[in-house]
């Protein structure tokens, strides 16, 4: 089974503390493939986001396309970037 890394960066305009991660979380464990997660907040910078490791380049596209994009819109934030 090969390994599929994604990393993610947003800027947003609320502190990491401030965002209610609980509703997030939940929707996260529903993708299919998502292995772990290392969360990163910048200290002073307001960015958000993390690594990913997926089991496929397939199930990694869908975390992207359903949870990622979508979460930015939702803290009003600007996605930075996904590799």
């Amino acid at each position: 089974m090969g390994k599929v890394f994604v990393y993610a960066e947003y800027q947003v305009s609320i502190p990491f503390g401030q965002i209610e991660w609980g509703p997030i979380n939940a929707q996260m464990a529903k993708f299919k493939g998502l292995k772990s997660k290392t969360w990163l907040s910048g200290i002073n910078t307001h960015s958000v986001g993390g690594f990913y490791e997926f089991d496929s380049k397939e199930n990694a596209q869908a975390y992207i396309d359903g949870l990622l994009q979508p979460f930015a819109h939702q803290i009003s934030g600007t996605h930075c970037k996904t590799f």
